[in-house]
């Protein structure tokens, strides 16, 4: 199993928010943990599978983690696959 991660920055904290489906009154802490199919389902809207020569790859493990700074309107998720 390998991982993944993807950081980038918004221009207003509500993008970050519709983004990822968050009410904008959230009380937001450090972090948001959901399972792959949690967050395949709700933030992405559909199922990711990649097929290589020798099989197949898609999101696994146990969470999909997603990291808010809200000071520097930055975000970072990363999971396993």
């Amino acid at each position: 199993m390998g991982t993944w991660s993807y950081s980038s920055l918004v221009p207003d904290p509500a993008v970050f928010f519709k983004l990822f489906g968050i009410p904008a009154d959230f009380k937001f802490k450090k972090q948001i943990i959901m399972t792959p199919s949690d967050f395949q389902d709700k933030v992405l809207k559909e199922w990711i599978r990649k097929s290589h020569s020798y099989g197949s790859l898609s999101l696994n493990g146990d969470k999909v983690r997603i990291l808010w700074n809200k000071d520097e309107n930055t975000f970072s998720v990363n999971g396993s696959y």
